[in-house]
């Protein structure tokens, strides 16, 4: 990771390196000054005989170290603003910053003088509206009674009327009962012979596509190289003919038959009938045009007009069933309407008998018929009355339910917005419940240090809790440069308060290359021609070359030249040369 950053930040690493270098040069030269006496000779007798003080720290040891602190803000998963659901004054408010609530509890009580004599109004007019349907329907239902045993009565007067109407009646309704299971009878057997005439169409066209193999893959034995050659387009008329037939069979055979359909789906039937008679006809002309071969003898051939000669008949009989039916059930209902008629009028005549008592009942069942129409439109006034009475109490108790709040989730109360006697208005924020048993704190990093942190990294919170990082900004803050982090945590001990700052501590050896390793920038001398650091060899400073990659805060990495043992010189550098006698302050 560290190669490709280094690759692809070279435009701005070259200015601070040449920058860093030139310091290093400049201070290099004042510590040669210093070390000159006045006549302008160096001092060599003490550089030979005085150790230079250092410190030193492993290499592997401090790359282990290395690590970005940073400050950041705790905030809760979620947060949410409790919100007045109606006009109202603050009553009461049941808790405070830091409580913990849960889901429906009360949080704030609202109070409206003017929707509370609402709700008296209106309760008292939807118990007025209930009495008031409640006598008006007593009333028109006492007006049906008395409709009801004028009826009654005016029924009783016809009784002796109605048993000389009773013999032609029954006489009547016998016989056409029978007439309806001669019907019924006709048409069910009618519904049976269609399945046969269909099954007749089905044997025909099987027996025709056998010979002439109009479809699939089956064909007489021996007939095919000479069928019809007497007449080349018999064959194709037959196939022809065979299926636009086939087409018709497949469409009545797909029709479900009924008793009550039966009568008109028979002219289908019959079409159908003759079309495969026709096509009957047409194989046995093919037949006719047919010679006989080495592989469909004469023999054969007789055989085969003898069958087509029958299945023909066979044919011509169910065509004619079928139009003797169709005909049956199309001339019995003018037979029975004809004796229906006569039975009608033998009715209509003891009927006569009635009219005198018939015309008082009539009158009765006009007024029973008023009085109930009366009666129902009673009843719906009186619903909607009731419904647009107990609609306004609904709605206004709808009201008085809003001025209670509620929370709408389980958290901690973190922001208390009202106070008691507060005028809120629909919408007005009340108070504000944040779950915190997950948080996330807020960082930003340079450009430099975001290279050093991954997705998922474990980070260290006030030096005791762990999180990981969450998220990454994919680009910078355009006033600060830095780029922000989010760090998740799990809250649910509630170690952390939401909206207090915090120190976040970021390993940044997990994304340093096995190898590669980050040393104290005051610990590599940057030259334009060289880059070094010493390191101990015994009593002495070792001066080893090394190759830089990028610089992480006040961190350098180190791509080549140094192993995890050495024991690199991280203090007193500057005065030494390779070779220098060394005392290890530790």
């Amino acid at each position: 990771m560290f190669k490709f950053f280094h690759k692809q930040k070279k435009w701005f690493q070259k200015p601070r390196i040449i920058l860093i270098a030139a310091i290093l040069v400049a201070f290099t030269a004042v510590v040669y000054a210093a070390g000159i006496g006045g006549n302008g000779e160096a001092d060599t007798t003490n550089e030979q005989t005085q150790a230079v003080a250092v410190r030193t720290a492993v290499v592997g040891e401090l790359a282990a170290e290395q690590a970005i602190e940073v400050s950041g803000v705790v905030k809760p998963a979620t947060q949410i603003d409790i919100v007045a659901l109606a006009n109202g004054a603050v009553r009461s408010i049941a808790a405070q910053v830091g409580d913990t609530v849960a889901a429906g509890q009360l949080l704030v009580e609202l109070s409206d003088a003017t929707a509370l004599a609402n709700l008296n109004n209106a309760s008292v007019s939807f118990n007025n509206t209930q009495l008031s349907s409640e006598t008006a329907k007593n009333v028109a239902s006492e007006s049906v009674r008395q409709a009801e045993i004028g009826v009654q009565n005016a029924t009783e007067a016809v009784a002796t009327a109605q048993i000389n109407l009773a013999s032609a009646q029954t006489t009547q309704q016998n016989t056409l009962a029978l007439q309806a299971q001669d019907k019924s009878n006709l048409q069910t057997n009618a519904v049976i012979a269609v399945q046969d005439y269909l099954n007749a169409t089905n044997n025909a066209l099987s027996q025709v596509n056998y010979l002439i193999k109009a479809e699939g893959n089956s064909q007489l034995p021996g007939v095919a190289p000479t069928l019809g050659v007497l007449d080349p387009q018999s064959l194709p008329n037959a196939r022809d003919q065979y299926q636009r037939t086939k087409d018709a069979y497949v469409t009545a055979r797909a029709k479900s038959y009924t008793e009550t359909t039966v009568a008109a789906d028979l002219a289908n039937v019959v079409t159908l009938l003759s079309q495969t008679l026709a096509t009957v006809d047409a194989a046995i002309e093919t037949l006719d045009n047919t010679v006989v071969s080495l592989t469909f003898t004469d023999a054969s051939l007789i055989a085969q007009k003898s069958a087509f000669a029958s299945l023909r008949s066979s044919v011509a009989t169910s065509l004619s069933a079928a139009q003797k039916t169709r005909q049956g059930l199309l001339q019995i209902d003018l037979t029975h309407k004809q004796q229906a008629d006569s039975l009608a009028s033998a009715v209509a005549t003891a009927q006569s008998q009635l009219s005198a008592a018939e015309l008082s009942l009539s009158s009765a069942q006009v007024v029973l018929t008023q009085a109930q129409a009366s009666y129902n439109q009673q009843v719906i006034l009186s619903q909607s009355n009731i419904d647009a009475s107990r609609g306004q109490l609904q709605l206004i108790q709808t009201q008085i339910a809003d001025l209670t709040v509620g929370s709408p989730i389980s958290g901690t109360v973190t922001h208390v917005y009202a106070e008691l006697g507060d005028e809120a208005a629909i919408g007005t924020p009340l108070m504000q419940v944040s779950q915190s048993n997950l948080v996330t704190i807020e960082v930003d990093v340079t450009s430099e240090e975001v290279y050093a942190v991954a997705l998922g990294q474990v980070v260290t919170i006030n030096d005791s809790l762990e999180g990981f990082v969450a998220t990454i900004d994919p680009v910078a803050d355009p006033v600060t440069r830095k780029i922000g982090i989010e760090i998740a945590f799990d809250n649910s001990k509630n170690e952390l308060i939401p909206e207090t700052f915090v120190t976040v501590t970021i390993p940044t050896t997990a994304t340093v290359a096995s190898d590669t390793m980050l040393v104290p920038l005051t610990a590599v001398t940057i030259t334009q021609l060289d880059r070094f650091v010493f390191v101990v060899d015994g009593d002495t400073a070792r001066k080893v070359p090394v190759t830089i990659g990028v610089i992480v805060g006040d961190q350098i990495e180190i791509t080549d030249g140094l192993v995890a043992t050495d024991e690199l010189i991280v203090s007193g550098n500057k005065l030494l040369e390779d070779g220098s006698a060394i005392s290890v302050i530790q």
